[in-house]
């Protein structure tokens, strides 16, 4: 089963994203993750992760280039730093 092709991007490298990416891979989904270092948990399972934050302008912009849907692995997210990263 595949999105369609699609790459699925998460933003968060914690332990939720690394359940979403261990299952997620299970079903044959093309997964990418956005985490602060290599210790995360979430970048423990797997290579298709890149090393940014999702709190940093920068970042949210070079990772919304590489993916086309967005999840979140937590609630902390800055809606008005996000919104501004997709419009730019």
């Amino acid at each position: 089963m595949t999105a369609s092709g699609k790459t699925i991007g998460i933003l968060g490298g914690g332990q939720l994203a690394r359940m979403l990416l261990i299952k997620g891979h299970e079903m044959g989904l093309d997964l990418k993750v956005l985490t602060e270092t290599p210790s995360d948990p979430a970048a423990q399972v797997t290579s298709n992760w890149t090393q940014g934050s999702p709190h940093n302008l920068q970042d949210l912009k070079s990772f919304l280039k590489a993916i086309d849907i967005l999840t979140f692995e937590s609630e902390f997210i800055d809606c008005k730093l996000l919104k501004q990263a997709i419009k730019e």
